[in-house]
């Protein structure tokens, strides 16, 4: 991972020293000729540090710096002065309030400008490193929230499939029931419907040979009646 650094000056040749400077550091290095350019960067990528010129033509470094402060997104970048009229107490207590965490003075001692902005890179490095491994902390749990759900769900399919199983079971072994019942049923009353045709059948044959009787004893009765 690398940090963008933006170097902000109207002067060209200055613009190169800084560059070569810390050029030794290995960081991906901006630069911009004037404070509307400074501005167009700031929109375009986010930076671990901004070094600005004080004293520029049109906007200058102090009004840079405000209007970089009052964007919510590039509020908390770090700016360094570069100024040669560091003892303009008025104008360096001005930066310091526009959120200017240091003040280099012009011209440059290369040793001391890569110190500073070497703590500088590494804070962001640092912060960044810390985030992203917040991030993966965070899709981590996500993912494993969301696998987790996905085990549950699945085990409640598959309960539900299986209570639907066994409700369908029990509902065919109802209906097979349900059926043998009705068979019982109906075969018991046949077997009881041909038992009473048995039993009418015997009492009509046991009516008939006591009718049959009596009729014969009456007659044979009257026969002897008339032979007396």
């Amino acid at each position: 991972m690398k940090a963008n650094i933006l170097v902000v000056d109207d002067r060209q040749d200055k613009l190169l020293v800084v560059q070569a400077i810390l050029e030794d550091l290995g960081q991906n290095i901006f630069t911009a000729g004037s404070g509307e350019e400074a501005l167009r960067q700031v929109l375009a990528r986010d930076f671990a540090l901004i070094l600005l010129d004080v004293n520029m033509p049109g906007l200058d470094g102090l009004e840079t710096a405000a209007l970089i402060r009052n964007r919510k997104r590039s509020a908390h970048i770090p700016i360094i002065f570069i100024t040669a009229d560091y003892a303009d107490e008025l104008r360096t207590t001005k930066g310091y309030s526009l959120g200017a965490v240091d003040y280099i003075t012009s011209p440059i001692v290369p040793e001391v400008l890569r110190a500073k902005v070497r703590v500088f890179v590494d804070l962001y490095l640092l912060a960044e490193q810390a985030k992203q491994q917040a991030q993966q902390r965070i899709a981590l749990a996500e993912e494993k929230a969301a696998r987790q759900a996905a085990e549950r769900a699945t085990r409640r399919l598959a309960f539900l499939a299986e209570a639907t199983g066994t409700l369908a079971a029990s509902a065919r072994n109802a209906r097979r029931r349900e059926a043998c019942s009705a068979a019982w049923r109906a075969a018991f009353s046949s077997a009881s419907a041909m038992r009473c045709c048995a039993c009418c059948f015997a009492c009509s044959a046991r009516r008939y040979r006591s009718t049959k009787t009596r009729t014969f004893a009456r007659s044979t009765s009257g026969t002897i009646g008339d032979v007396m």
